[in-house]
């Protein structure tokens, strides 16, 4: 089995070099970082000079969980499946032969993304948001499993 590593997309190629996995990691948007420190940093300043050492200690755990829930978000494409994982959060599972629309999503809607730039993945009659940081390998890979896929960005 041969493995190879580039910056954001892990493939693993099996005997006869088809894609069994690749992974995507998920953009993390600067905008949404600065808007979290707007929130923390003022509040964490005001605890310290107030002595309120217990909300500093709640502010400090909240923000450790949401960074390490933004780290820990990935999108795999494994054989035929789509798979989002946020660490112990969600774990979805979607057959890439039922995706039938990928478009463009900017809805702020609580989703397992860290960006506010979205892909709307469309499968069945359901939909999930997610925000693969390489958005045209992620679609790519996926129209090379399902051609059927519509796209709209």
């Amino acid at each position: 089995m041969i493995c190879s590593r580039f910056l954001t997309t892990t493939w693993i190629l099996g005997p006869i070099n088809t894609i069994m996995e690749k992974k995507f990691a998920s953009r993390i948007s600067p905008v949404l970082v600065l808007i979290l420190g707007a929130v923390f940093v003022p509040t964490t300043y005001l605890m310290i000079r107030d002595g309120t050492y217990l909300g500093v200690a709640i502010n400090l755990f909240a923000a450790i969980f949401i960074v390490v829930v933004l780290a820990g978000t990935r999108y795999a494409i494994t054989g035929d499946s789509l798979h989002i994982h946020v660490i112990f959060l969600v774990n979805i599972h979607i057959p890439v032969v039922d995706i039938h629309r990928i478009e463009r999503s900017y809805n702020p809607i609580a989703s397992p993304a860290g960006s506010l730039k979205r892909l709307a993945v469309h499968y069945g009659e359901r939909s999930t948001l997610i925000s693969p940081k390489n958005e045209a390998d992620f679609i790519r890979t996926l129209k090379s499993l399902n051609p059927q896929i519509q796209v709209t960005l």
